[in-house]
């Protein structure tokens, strides 16, 4: 789908899922793995990252600057806090 988006004028593309009353907000998730780290989506991100023409936004579970840097380390563009 990424590629598809590539052949597009697309300014950004953000990374993110759920809602208010998934399962992740109230901090029981369907995989062990997001319980791991706080940016739900990071490693998602990382895949994305190698193919995207598009900077990438990363958004879920980041409340730390310390982990909106690793974010922005691990080369996605932007990082999303709520």
């Amino acid at each position: 789908m990424l590629e598809m988006l590539n052949e597009r004028p697309v300014d950004l593309v953000e990374l993110s899922g759920g809602s208010y009353e998934a399962p992740a907000r109230q901090g029981d998730t369907r995989d062990g793995r997001t319980l791991a780290r706080e940016a739900y989506f990071l490693e998602f991100a990382r895949d994305m990252v190698t193919c995207a023409r598009m900077p990438l936004m990363v958004t879920g579970g980041i409340s730390r600057r310390e982990v909106a840097q690793r974010v922005i380390a691990d080369g996605v563009a932007m990082v999303g806090m709520a």
